[in-house]
């Protein structure tokens, strides 16, 4: 789901604000790492 939400904001040049970003857990944190790394 974050995959697609990521490539879908930079496929149409969007951005997005994530809420209480810091809340995260670390290890969702490295996943979406991962997958910002695979778009670029």
């Amino acid at each position: 789901m974050m995959g697609e939400l990521f490539s879908g904001l930079v496929q149409t040049g969007a951005f997005a604000r994530f809420n209480e970003f810091n809340r995260i857990e670390i290890e969702v944190l490295s996943i979406i790492a991962q997958q910002l790394l695979i778009l670029y």
